[in-house]
């Protein structure tokens, strides 16, 4: 599990944010509108099936941290790529650069700006997050969560999500879903201290061809790698 060796803010909020976003972006497989569910577990299994369909993705994102003690508001702007079973390449291009890829065995989290790169295992996140089983697709939504269907509003509708096993990342989340599509629209998670990580996803692209080695990060040079594998 990764405890300690976690020096930088922010890695395990996007692993959360990939996990989410994941586990979620299926239901826009459906360009027709859906047969509305009526209860939580139409909605986890909705949800589950969308993304056993699902192989690849790209979407933008609008991203907006909050931290609760000093009520400072950080915004970012990236993109997200994704490819089974899971390889992952998150973007941050606004207000800094910053890279996160997740390889088959490694994630790394590159800071261009000060020539920084952190690798981590791939394995040492896997019980962290609730969501990486569902993102993979050995678990519905109701595996993992309470999920309580929220407000409507012009046919977008909230649920809220509340893991059954709580970590200090993760105490709630909640996200939006346009009802006609079944696209994501939005998703918000809370951490223990009340910290909100607010994550828009806008020009989703589903099943389109992706490179493996866009999920490759070579060191670039002159770059120093702090290495967590060992």
């Amino acid at each position: 599990m990764l405890r300690s060796v976690i020096v930088r803010p922010g890695l395990f909020s996007r692993m959360l944010a990939v996990g989410i976003m994941l586990a979620l972006l299926p239901a826009a497989v459906m360009a027709q509108p859906l047969n509305r569910p009526s209860d939580a577990k139409g909605w986890s299994d909705l949800v589950h099936k969308r993304y056993q369909n699902i192989k690849t993705m790209h979407a933008a994102f609008e991203q907006t941290i909050t931290h609760k003690e000093s009520g400072i508001e950080e915004h970012r702007t990236g993109d997200l790529y994704f490819k089974k079973p899971f390889l992952a390449r998150w973007v941050s291009n606004q207000p800094y650069p910053e890279l996160l890829v997740v390889e088959e065995k490694f994630l790394w989290q590159f800071f261009p700006e000060e020539e920084l790169a952190l690798k981590f295992k791939v394995e040492n996140i896997d019980d962290q997050s609730e969501f990486l089983s569902v993102l993979t697709g050995r678990a519905p939504l109701a595996d993992k969560f309470k999920i309580v269907p929220k407000d409507e509003i012009e046919g977008v509708k909230s649920l809220q999500l509340l893991p059954y096993s709580p970590s200090p990342s993760l105490v709630e989340a909640t996200i939006w879903v346009d009802m006609e599509s079944g696209i994501i629209l939005r998703l918000l998670f809370t951490d223990f201290y009340s910290n909100l990580n607010d994550i828009s996803f806008v020009n989703q692209e589903l099943d389109i061809k992706l490179d493996n080695s866009l999920f490759k990060f070579n060191v670039p040079p002159g770059v120093v790698v702090e290495d967590y594998t060992k």
